[in-house]
């Protein structure tokens, strides 16, 4: 499904869904949907602390949160 902003969906329904307590203590909903990019050259929003890419193997060794470690089970 074609975004016109250099994304492209694969799939309709989120892959992973949770929910969790931000650093003010308001819970979140956290949808992941599986996307393509025609760049890695983009623009962070000001909600965004950092970014990087990692693959399966960095993720699980990761000091992150456990619900974010289950990502490496559908990557």
């Amino acid at each position: 499904m074609p975004r016109g902003d250099g994304r492209r969906l694969i799939d309709r329904l989120p892959r992973f869904a949770w929910t969790a307590r931000d650093k003010d203590g308001v819970w979140r909903l956290v949808l992941c949907f599986a996307i393509e990019l025609e760049s890695l050259e983009f623009t962070e929003s000001e909600e965004c602390v950092g970014y990087r890419f990692v693959g399966k193997g960095e993720l699980e060794s990761l000091s992150i949160a456990p619900h974010i470690q289950l990502l490496a089970t559908w990557l």
